[in-house]
């Protein structure tokens, strides 16, 4: 009978057959085999037989019947020989004497189906059934280690099954940045069912497209250049929690000579695409073309969260020379969504186009508008000039921002050359910490109608530039800046500039600019000796309060004539007494005092009435 998988042996748990209370073989005892739970009384009965094979030495089994006969040795025996007996089943046993008593009864002698755990060994969690160490052979599976992701490729698992890849790329060394390869690995998972099609490099990986792992074969497999199945299935699958995207995971490398044009791309598409957030760890990575930030693919009006390891750390750079380098933008304008509630943290962008901006946001015409983004702590960075043109080019130009926060952050243009900042209808924003510096401009306020207002900035460090504050903007308005420190300067002859100036507004509403408690110079105020107001600077757009450079008298002037108050400040006059005084006027009232100190507001006017010799006065700028 070979048609039948007899394994379950019949035997005494102890392997001989002895009497209950002695270790003396039962000789002449009897065996009967049952269904698993019959009760004791009724182990003889023949309906409860499960069926008993003896098994040869060749492997066939032939049926015996019941009882088993028990030899003077304690052994089961069939005609006398000592034999080999078993079931298909699991059984109950009984064990009588050779007087008919029972001596032994066990009511289930497997304690488990031997034909069910061949199924469960044989189904998809069989492997967590079998143990091996301090683990299960599934455990062992699951974590196979792989050195990198391009070993992959020509490994394709029957079922799913779960490896550890170390690295995208092989190797153990330490790159220019200090940090520790390997980069880029994780864990994966074989899908069968996943379509070979949706091969990304970084979430998905197709087995069947090749690979050696160089970083001159990596952008052709990004691109699945060569795959052996395009229409078919079975993919690895990155273990990733949450929403989002590493940028080493596109096997972008954290040396700024490499070219990584192809990851960054991959990295800001699946960003944008799928509303993710983009972590990029630290290092400096290169794109040869421009970084374009197009929030017209994403499938909500926010942008998620783009953040790196810190400023100085973590870096985004386009070697391209075409202007706006590195844009966030909304390629269809006005007839695309509103880019909203966007964050940026930790993170530096560098580029060095030979003109126009290295980093912008929005479109040049308006038609498209950011709102309730938010800055923390980052770096924008330009690092070229534009030949001898020194006022084209700008290291960070804002297009048609609103409701947005800037905290710390650190704007870098080139020596010189250029506006640092351009705002161009930025509204109801607010500035917090940071520093502008290495420019020719520092705050540049855009065109005639670019239409600034309501802009706050707070403890702002404006450096190594030639001109503080501009603007050509009519509509300018509300702009104010708390505890501001500007220092007029020449960064490469390491002194003040020839031309220069703290503030200039042409344009805007009255008292556009409110500056308050301004402090000058690298040392302090009174160093500077440079002018505060530039040449076609309107006194009465601006209020200027607190550290002021001293000031010369201007010259009283003849008698009855007015002298009008064009410092862009508050001013203290103390008139000092004189015999010949006889009267003094604001705005064209007499006071009715001869003497006196008096408050003159921007644009007013101040005359001494007097004979002989003028009066002495001095003014004095109010905090």
């Amino acid at each position: 009978m070979s048609d039948i998988t007899a394994n379950i042996v019949v035997s005494m748990p102890a392997q001989l057959f002895t009497l209950a209370r002695s270790f003396k073989a039962n000789f002449n005892g009897k065996i009967y085999i049952s269904k698993i739970d019959t009760p004791p009384g009724e182990m003889t009965d023949p309906d409860n037989y499960v069926q008993v094979y003896l098994e040869n030495e060749d492997g066939s089994h032939v049926p015996v019947s019941q009882p088993i006969i028990i030899n003077a040795g304690g052994y089961p025996v069939y005609n006398g020989q000592i034999s080999k007996f078993v079931t298909v089943e699991g059984y109950a046993m009984s064990v009588y004497d050779a007087s008919g008593v029972q001596q032994h009864y066990f009511p289930n002698i497997l304690k488990y189906d031997p034909d069910q755990l061949r199924q469960d060994l044989a189904g998809p969690g069989g492997a967590d059934l079998i143990g091996i160490g301090n683990s299960t052979v599934a455990e062992r599976l699951n974590n196979s280690t792989i050195q990198a992701v391009h070993n992959l490729y020509g490994f394709t698992p029957d079922r799913k099954i779960t490896v550890n890849v170390i690295s995208m790329f092989d190797g153990w060394s330490v790159d220019a940045t200090g940090n520790y390869r390997p980069y880029g690995g994780g864990h994966f998972v074989f899908d069968p069912d996943m379509e070979k099609s949706k091969h990304d490099g970084a979430f998905i990986v197709s087995s069947t497209v090749p690979w050696d792992g160089s970083l001159a074969g990596r952008d052709n497999w990004l691109d699945k250049v060569g795959e052996t199945s395009p229409t078919g299935k079975g993919a690895w699958v990155r273990c990733a929690s949450g929403r989002k995207v590493n940028i080493l995971w596109y096997g972008a490398t954290r040396v700024n000579a490499d070219d990584n044009t192809k990851p960054i791309k991959k990295f800001v598409n699946k960003m944008l695409s799928e509303n993710m957030n983009g972590y990029v760890p630290r290092g400096n990575y290169r794109s040869v073309e421009r970084i374009l930030f197009d929030l017209n693919i994403s499938p909500t009006r926010n942008f998620g969260e783009l953040y790196g390891d810190g400023a100085y750390e973590s870096i985004l750079f386009s070697s391209a020379t075409d202007a706006n380098a590195i844009h966030f933008y909304n390629s269809k304008g006005a007839e695309g969504p509103d880019c909203f509630q966007g964050k940026i943290s930790r993170i530096g962008f560098s580029a060095s186009p030979l003109s126009g901006a290295a980093i912008i946001f929005g479109l040049e015409d308006l038609s498209d508008n950011f709102g309730n983004w938010s800055f923390d702590q980052v770096h924008f960075a330009s690092d070229t000039r534009i030949g001898t043109d020194t006022d084209n080019r700008v290291a960070l130009k804002l297009n048609w921002l609103f409701d947005c926060t800037y905290n710390n952050v650190v704007v870098t243009g080139y020596p010189n050359y250029g506006k640092a900042v351009e705002m161009v209808k930025v509204q109801f924003t607010t500035w917090n910490g940071g520093s502008i510096s290495n420019a020719k401009y520092g705050l540049y306020f855009g065109a005639l109608s670019a239409n600034n207002h309501s802009i706050v900035f707070t403890s702002l460090d404006m450096e190594n530039i030639h001109y503080g504050i501009y603007s050509r903007d009519i509509h300018l308005e509300k702009i104010r800046f708390i505890s501001p420190f500007v220092d007029i300067r020449d960064p490469d002859a390491d002194d003040e500039p020839s031309d220069n100036y703290v503030i200039n507004i042409e344009q805007g509403d009255r008292k556009a600019v409110l500056i308050d408690d301004i402090r000058l110079g690298r040392v302090y105020s009174n160093l500077y000796t440079g002018k505060f107001f530039g040449p076609t600077h309107s006194h009465e757009k601006s209020i200027v309060t607190g550290f002021y450079p001293d000031q010369p008298n201007p010259a009283v002037p003849a008698t009855d004539i007015a002298y009008q108050n064009k410092t862009g400040q508050l001013q203290r006059v103390l008139v000092y007494l004189a015999v010949g005084t006889t009267s003094i006027f604001i705005n064209g009232e007499d006071t009715g005092f001869k003497s006196g100190e008096f408050t003159i507001d921007v644009g007013e006017q101040i005359a001494i009435r007097y004979t002989g010799t003028a009066p002495a006065w001095r003014w004095k700028a109010i905090r």
